[in-house]
């Protein structure tokens, strides 16, 4: 009989449990060169950081209403614009600021401005945990950056870290040698 509810459960958990997006983060730009902040005027700032999203799965992913973020602190920006899809193959930049990120590298990539872009931190062992959620609240993928073997760890002042492109995937980006 335990062996039959414990079946059971195992059965209900996987089907009940959400199934994670095929979108992974794939590049963070956390330590612009410089300063992480430019500002305009005297009191208007805003963030130059930035991550790339990468849809690995074979079907058009619809993004409206999902956020990027700090899990760890539990901090994340606004909402990502009604409307917004990704195909598959393809890759969408999250940034702050479109003037901003279009000033620093160019336009013409795929990308969408969010409020409030949480600043990542530019220091090794911080607990740094970019994150994606969906509209729901659950968690689609989690980087953790900041910690034991990643490329952060000696710096990166100016560089973006990203996913080799073999590792574009849901595990692939959870390993350290998969990011350069």
């Amino acid at each position: 009989m335990i062996r039959s509810y414990a079946l059971l459960l195992t059965l209900l958990v996987f089907v009940i449990a959400p199934a994670r997006a095929s979108v992974v983060i794939s590049e963070i730009m956390f330590n612009p060169q410089g300063s992480d902040r430019d500002s305009i005027g005297s009191s208007y700032t805003y963030n130059r950081e930035w991550v790339e999203l990468y849809n690995a799965g074979t079907t058009t992913q619809n993004l409206s209403g999902w956020q990027f973020g700090d899990a760890h602190d539990n901090n994340w920006a606004s909402e990502f614009p009604a409307g917004t899809t990704l195909g598959p193959g393809q890759s969408l930049v999250v940034t702050g600021d479109l003037d901003s990120f279009d000033a620093n590298w160019g336009s013409g990539i795929n990308r969408i401005q969010v409020n409030a872009f949480p600043n990542l931190a530019n220091s090794y062992g911080t607990d740094e945990w970019a994150a994606l959620r969906d509209s729901a609240g659950a968690l689609q993928d989690v980087v953790k950056f900041q910690e034991t073997d990643w490329p952060t760890a000696n710096g990166s002042d100016g560089n973006s870290v990203f996913l080799l492109p073999n590792a574009l995937s849901e595990a692939g980006n959870d390993s350290p040698a998969n990011w350069r």
